[in-house]
């Protein structure tokens, strides 16, 4: 594995998300073309692992996750406990 590998993301105008340049060859790759070869499928580019390119892959399922979760806001303020203002002074 190396660890010198930078990975180059753009967000391009009629993409939603960002894309992964190829380091190789400089094709756009989407998550799919990566989850599925593990390489680049334009080149054969072996992509090396790192935390960048592991966040790039994990981000539609992340993306999906947090779309389905319910965030619940406080309606109601009575319950809510305050510092009292002598511990700032």
């Amino acid at each position: 594995m190396k660890t010198a590998d930078k990975y180059e993301f753009k967000k391009l105008a009629i993409q939603l998300n960002e894309m992964l340049i190829c380091p190789k060859c400089s094709e756009k790759l989407d998550q799919i073309d990566i989850s599925s070869f593990g390489a680049c499928p334009y080149c054969n580019y072996t992509l090396h692992k790192t935390t960048e390119l592991e966040d790039y892959l994990l981000k539609p399922a992340i993306d999906h996750w947090t779309s389905r979760q319910s965030y619940n806001t406080f309606t109601n303020l009575e319950n809510l406990i305050l510092p009292q203002e002598d511990l700032f002074e």
